[in-house]
């Protein structure tokens, strides 16, 4: 009489194309480059709602944008830190109704340091520049991972 089963040969060989299939699914669907896309995904959404805050400052001053902080800079992307930055968060965020354009400003989903508690303690690690001629303002997230196809994640206006 033949028993009916597997061989321990062919259990050992079944398992290995197991586990070579489930290699070859976890490559395609790339884990780390998901979250890196979340991660830029956060930051598109914030550096929008910041330009949307600074439009919206600029709509209520007839073009132009007024903080008590001075102009935004114009010489290069600078940090919207309230130590050793541009303090845009009285000017976005200060809880009064003229400066009332964002419930809280955003900060980096994965930067060092990215943090905000209020407008004496935050640094977003978000850089904002006004373009001396043009007045073009740019919102930048320079923590964002490029993917080949573009620097990262930026919003000029």
């Amino acid at each position: 009489m033949k028993q009916k089963g597997f061989t321990l040969i062919e259990i050992l060989i079944g398992i290995a194309l197991l586990a070579i299939l489930l290699a070859l699914v976890i490559a395609a669907i790339n884990p780390a480059r998901r979250f890196q896309d979340a991660r830029n995904t956060q930051r598109f959404s914030d550096v929008t709602a910041i330009m949307d805050a600074i439009n919206l400052n600029m709509l209520d001053n007839n073009g132009v944008f007024l903080c008590s902080t001075g102009p935004l800079p114009t010489s290069s992307l600078t940090n919207m830190a309230n130590t050793g930055g541009y303090n845009i968060c009285p000017c976005i965020a200060g809880g009064t109704p003229t400066s009332s354009y964002i419930a809280s400003v955003p900060s980096d989903p994965s930067a060092t340091g990215a943090q905000f508690t209020d407008c004496t303690d935050y640094d977003t690690q978000y850089r904002v520049q006004q373009a001396d001629l043009t007045l073009v303002i740019t919102v930048d997230a320079p923590e964002a991972v490029g993917d080949g196809e573009s620097d990262g994640v930026s919003i000029s206006r």
